[in-house]
Order: structure tokens, then C-alpha cells, then sequence
């Protein structure tokens, strides 16, 4: 024991001088260490979102889920596809293989979509996303009135909730979809 003992007395300069080095090493790494709520994930998913304002939900069935879905199983490499239709909008997932090019899928449904969209509805808006866990919505809400028509809502959800939720400490973003506004000009 006293051999191990001697051994440190007589070199703990070398010994604090590579313990230094390994704290500052630890720290240097500790202030390049990148955080973040959720990782940068990419899934072999792409999620196809159609708004279509407050159509009912089997006329936005047949005319606007079921064409894009058969549109989106045109493109190769594709696994297969789930769809979920409500008043208005339409969710579909394009499940991938795992060794499809992710990005190049994204560009063929992309491309798929485009020529079919002449045939949709002229109001739908269509967002086509790559998955990963920033584009999930953490709450939603719906507004429903009996008295006010759904242009009032939207302006009551653009101007009034809208503002007040995005002075929640920590809210990074609020979407206001639905109905379309008209311009008139």
C-alpha cells in the first residue's frame, strides 16, 4: 500500500496536469453538446395533410382522400398506406421501406400529387412532410359555433386565441387552419 501511496506522491504533478486536461475536455465537449426537444429523427414515413375547409367527411373521402391515396401508391419503394379522413381534412402515411432514399420519396409523392391535383377540389391545401417528431402537433383545437358562421371563427381564432396562446411561455408555433378567407379584389 505504501508503494501505491509513494507512487502518487511523487507524481501528482503529471497526474494533476492529465486530470486537468481530462476536466477541460469534458467541459469543452459539455458546451458543444446540442440539445434539443426532440431529436432529428427521420422515420420511413411521409405524412400527406390535405385541408379542405369544412367539407363533410364523405364528400371529402370522395374527393380528396381516395385520390390521393392512389396517387401516393404509385410511388416506388412504398410499403403501404393509412389515411385517416375528418369534417375538412385528411392525414395519409406513406410507409417506406427502411432503405428507400427518404428525400427522393418525399419528390416522387410530391410529383405523384401534382398530377392529380387539377382533379381535387380547388380549395385544398396540401402539405406533404417528411416524419420526424417536430412536425407532431402537441394540442389541437377546434372552435364550433352555432352563431357564428365559420369565417367569424377563423377571424375569432386568428385574432383573439391565436395572440393569447402565443403568450404561453414555451409555445414555439400556432397554426390557424380551416375555412378559407376570400379576397375580393
Amino acid at each position: 500500500m505504501s508503494k501505491f501511496n509513494n507512487f502518487f506522491v511523487s507524481h501528482k504533478k503529471p497526474i494533476s496536469l492529465v486530470l486537468l486536461i481530462i476536466l477541460l475536455g469534458g467541459g469543452f465537449a459539455y458546451s458543444r453538446l446540442q440539445t434539443s426537444l426532440f431529436p432529428e429523427i427521420t422515420f420511413p414515413k411521409i405524412k400527406i395533410i390535405a385541408d379542405a375547409g369544412l367539407q363533410p367527411v364523405n364528400k371529402m373521402m370522395v374527393t380528396v382522400t381516395k385520390p390521393l391515396e392512389n396517387a401516393v401508391k404509385q410511388v416506388p419503394d412504398l410499403q403501404y398506406v393509412r389515411s385517416t379522413t375528418n369534417r375538412g381534412s385528411c392525414e395519409i402515411s406513406a410507409f417506406m421501406n427502411w432503405n428507400a432514399d427518404i428525400d427522393l420519396s418525399q419528390q416522387r409523392i410530391e410529383s405523384s400529387i401534382n398530377e392529380i391535383k387539377s382533379t381535387l377540389p380547388p380549395d385544398v391545401n396540401i402539405t406533404v412532410e417528411k416524419m420526424n417528431p417536430s412536425i407532431l402537433p402537441v394540442s389541437g383545437y377546434t372552435l364550433e359555433s352555432h352563431n357564428l358562421s365559420p369565417i367569424e371563427l377563423k377571424q375569432l381564432a386568428t385574432y383573439t386565441v391565436k395572440p393569447f396562446l402565443s403568450q404561453v411561455t414555451g409555445i414555439s408555433e400556432i397554426r390557424v387552419i380551416g375555412v378559407k378567407t376570400k379576397n375580393i379584389g
